[in-house]
């Protein structure tokens, strides 16, 4: 549907511009079921309380597996950038796999209703003191 919307929104691309933009779309298609799931697994660790994993998950995979391999492709093929950032995206079923593990582990479960190791009692009803 998105593709059949380009015409419309970008009326005043040229045609070769509006073939990257289709492109750009099919490939974002395809990834979307593998990034729904990462992100799934994200919300995950963080509604237990770990807000950290998602950014490690990232941050590792892209540093040591995107970045080297878009400069790589980049460098040393005549590949168009789509077509580059389409074969690099496959990094993400790394990020899934790691994503899963860490959930697996359970280590992102923490008792939010607990503070710093204590739980403070609730003042009982009635029976303050005045």
């Amino acid at each position: 549907m998105s593709v059949a919307l380009i015409p419309v929104v970008y009326g005043n691309l040229s045609d070769g511009a509006r073939l990257v933009t289709r492109n750009m779309l099919w490939v974002i298609a395809c990834y979307m079921p593998l990034w729904t799931y990462l992100n799934a697994q994200f919300a995950t660790a963080r509604s237990g309380g770990d807000a950290i994993m998602g950014m490690w998950v990232d941050g590792v995979v892209n540093l040591t597996m995107f970045l080297p391999a878009i400069f790589l492709l980049a460098a040393y093929t005549g590949l168009g950038p789509i077509a580059m950032y389409a074969l690099v995206k496959i990094t993400d079923i790394v990020k899934v796999a790691i994503a899963a593990w860490q959930l697996k582990t359970g280590r992102w479960v923490r008792n939010l209703t607990i503070e710093h190791g204590t739980v403070a009692a609730a003042p009982a009803e009635g029976g303050g003191e005045r």
